[in-house]
């Protein structure tokens, strides 16, 4: 997919070499990266506080956009703080090393981000995977460290193909234990949820203090950045790890926009009500077709693997030969051939939802 070049934003629609294609492919689950308001947003305040803030928070201070962006996210949250990133990639590796402070070991879900992995070996402390999405696993795990505090670092959804981390199960598992659950939410802010606050409010586990939370923007969000909700105590602890010290912040027009489709999804309900009837009609479709992947979950990803790469590669072309584009890609952590990664979103009409069934009856 890295030889694709988009002519134009990435939408339910984009344009590959003059060619309009339907899309489902990419992240931008609640379709909030060409959201009118995102972007008047974004321009105001590329117009009133430029194009980047240019150096750190912490050596050259901080832009208003960035306090607002953290007071929208700490609203939409109901926590008392809000810390924000450049990058997801920066938000994990900060939120890693404020909480291994008084870690003694760390244990990680083989098949935890890139980000989380990274993260966890540039703390120094001992560094374990349990197995994938297994709370016995981890229980075992957890009990062979002997570590006075454990940190334990899972993704919410898994981004390859949507599968979402027993929370509730995790925890059960490391009862009677001192233990932190840092979840990496990337792809479960904006779609899991009651008001799409992520995978711990899915599985109602929200209330437990063991449970910590990093997410990006650059998913359901449609903007770029990272972000944990904290309190003053773990804002405190961030503000001086060396991600936060040593980047540059959001751009300004991009956090204005980030605070903008935080609020749109924080005020109207309607957003992710069509997210997830989008979800409902492919993913049923596709079962009726006779894909076992598409499961009944709210997560807006399908992933369609054959051991077969060149069956793979022809119904790629296949789809893209009818105007719909679906990316064909190799996971760390994925199938060995690659996969076929449906994704859908708020954006798309059902109308769209039809085409791809109709598309994918005829060449599967």
């Amino acid at each position: 997919m890295r030889d694709i070049v988009l002519d134009g934003p990435v939408d339910r629609e984009i344009t590959v070499g003059g060619r309009r294609y339907l899309y489902f492919g990419g992240n931008n689950y609640l379709g909030l990266a060409c959201h009118g308001a995102v972007l008047t947003a974004a321009r105001q305040a590329l117009v009133a506080s430029g194009l980047s803030a240019a150096a750190s928070r912490e050596t050259s201070g901080t832009m208003r956009e960035h306090l607002e962006l953290e007071r929208a996210l700490a609203e939409f949250w109901g926590s008392p703080e809000a810390a924000i990133f450049s990058s997801g990639y920066l938000a994990v590796d900060s939120a890693v090393e404020a909480l291994s402070e008084d870690a003694g070991g760390i244990l990680l879900d083989e098949k935890t981000h890139v980000a989380g992995a990274d993260a966890a070996r540039r703390t120094g402390l001992p560094v374990a995977a349990f197995a994938h999405r297994s709370p016995d696993s981890l229980a075992r795990a957890a009990r062979e460290r002997r570590a006075r505090r454990i940190l334990v670092l899972t993704d919410g959804v898994f981004p390859s193909d949507g599968a979402i981390a027993p929370l509730d199960r995790h925890l059960a598992a490391l009862d009677g234990l001192e233990a932190t659950l840092l979840v990496d939410d990337a792809h479960a802010l904006g779609v899991l949820g009651e008001k799409g606050r992520g995978t711990a409010e899915h599985l109602g586990v929200t209330a437990d203090p063991r449970v910590r939370t990093v997410s990006t923007l650059s998913k359901a969000m449609g903007a770029f950045g990272g972000a944990v909700p904290c309190d003053a105590a773990l804002r405190d602890r961030i503000r001086a790890t060396r991600a936060y010290v040593g980047a540059t912040p959001i751009p300004p027009p991009i956090a204005a926009g980030a605070a903008v489709a935080v609020r749109l999804l924080a005020g109207d309900p309607s957003i992710l009500a069509r997210l997830r009837a989008n979800v409902a009609r492919m993913k049923s479709g596709l079962r009726a077709r006779g894909v076992g992947s598409a499961d009944d979950s709210p997560v807006p990803i399908v992933s369609i693997a054959w051991p077969d790469r060149a069956r793979l590669e022809r119904a790629h072309g296949a789809l893209r030969d009818r105007g719909l584009l679906v990316p064909l890609i190799r996971y760390p952590g994925g199938p060995e051939f690659g996969s076929l990664r449906l994704t859908v979103s708020a954006a798309h009409r059902p109308e769209d939802v039809d085409r791809l069934l109709e598309a994918w009856e005829r060449i599967a």
